[in-house]
């Protein structure tokens, strides 16, 4: 008798962690949602530590896919937590890494990479979606600090055009505070590197900060290395 009753016990314990788990889990996910939300500061590409690389391509008439690809961190990146989420009416979870499965690590000179990939319901065409991706980054670096990344993507590459030049396609971001010096850095790289150029995507947004009004001229070069 004493054995089941210590069974009983030992399974309602099981059944308490797993219920405090879970919620842990459900609280970790929407209190890193929320924060992503209601972020205004996002870091430039240059900023993050890392090539951040987004796909589309339609499924089928109502559906369009998206993906992100986090890769070649110039620093140790280590238990990383991430979520990405976007501007359009969903009803299903958003992608995450590490929340809902274990914590990942993205090493340096190691082709580790992340991959965030969902769905959205539109029959926009792609080129008119005026998709906006936000993704929040939380890791702990090699000295033990907690840091935190939140960034924006409005620039993304069909995947008919990733699968019509393979590997040999790259991409150069751009973001500046202002115009002149977006096209400075964009002649000057045309100029340097000679690229075969596929498309040249351009954007314009802009925040408020401290009551001064803050601009971000960016562009996105699609082109075929040589």
């Amino acid at each position: 008798m004493k054995k089941k009753y210590l069974l009983l016990l030992v399974l309602l314990l099981f059944l308490f962690g797993c219920d405090n788990w879970e919620e842990d889990v459900k609280n970790d996910y929407l209190s890193m949602k929320s924060d992503l939300i209601k972020e205004t500061s996002f870091s430039s590409l240059e900023e993050i530590n890392c090539d951040v690389s987004v796909f589309i391509d339609r499924i089928d008439e109502e559906k369009v896919s998206y993906e992100m690809i986090v890769e070649n961190p110039s620093i140790n990146m280590n238990n990383i937590k991430a979520i990405l989420i976007h501007n359009y009416y969903t009803e299903q979870l958003f992608p995450s890494v590490g929340i809902f499965d274990d914590p990942v690590d993205l090493i340096v000179n190691s082709g580790n990479k992340i991959t965030l990939k969902g769905e959205i319901e539109t029959d926009n065409d792609i080129d008119s979606l005026n998709l906006v991706l936000k993704l929040y980054i939380r890791y702990v670096d090699d000295n033990g600090n907690e840091k935190d990344i939140y960034y924006k993507a409005t620039k993304y590459i069909s995947f008919f055009v990733y699968y019509y030049y393979g590997d040999n396609m790259k991409v150069k971001l751009f973001d500046e505070s202002h115009e002149s010096d977006l096209e400075d850095d964009i002649n000057k790289f045309i100029k340097d590197e000679e690229p075969e150029i596929i498309d040249i995507k351009f954007s314009v947004s802009n925040s408020v900060y401290s009551e001064e009004q803050l601009y971000c001229f960016s562009a996105m070069i699609i082109y075929n290395e040589n």
